[in-house]
C-alpha cells in the first residue's frame, strides 16, 4: 500500500513521494500487487487539449504519481506483471478534541459499539 501524506500535498512532497514509489517499484520486481491511495480529483486536469502544457511544464501532482504507477505497471513483462488499484480519497476531516467518539459496527452483530478516539488512533 502506497499512501502519500494528504496534508503534505506540496509539489516537493509529491515529487519525493513519486521518486520513493519509483524506487520501490523498480527495485522490487517480485512485487505483484500495489494499492495507491491517491487524491480525489487527481485526474481532473486531464482530458481535452491543454495549450499551456506546451509552454510551461507542470510540476508534480497527484496525477503524475498515478501516471508513474500505471506506466511502471505497463512496462513490466507478463511474467512479472504488476496489478494495481488506485483509490482516490479526500482530505481527512479536521480533528476535534473530545467532541465525538468513533463508532464501531461489528460485522456479524446488530449491536453497536463505541471506541474512544485515543484507542482509534
Amino acid at each position: 500500500v502506497i499512501c502519500p501524506e494528504p496534508s503534505e500535498a506540496s509539489e516537493p512532497a509529491l515529487e519525493a513521494a513519486k521518486l520513493a514509489m519509483r524506487q520501490v517499484l523498480t527495485g522490487a520486481e517480485e512485487l505483484k500487487q500495489v494499492i495507491l491511495l491517491s487524491h480525489v480529483g487527481a485526474q481532473d486536469s486531464k482530458g481535452g487539449f491543454n495549450l499551456g502544457a506546451f509552454f510551461s511544464p507542470s510540476g508534480t501532482s497527484w496525477a503524475s504519481i498515478e501516471d508513474e504507477l500505471t506506466s511502471t505497471a505497463r512496462a513490466r513483462s507478463a511474467q512479472k506483471a504488476l496489478r494495481y488499484v488506485i483509490v482516490r480519497v479526500s482530505d481527512p476531516p479536521g480533528t476535534s478534541v473530545g467532541s465525538r467518539q468513533v463508532r464501531c459496527l461489528p460485522a456479524d452483530e446488530s449491536a453497536e459499539g463505541y471506541t474512544s478516539p485515543e484507542t482509534a488512533t
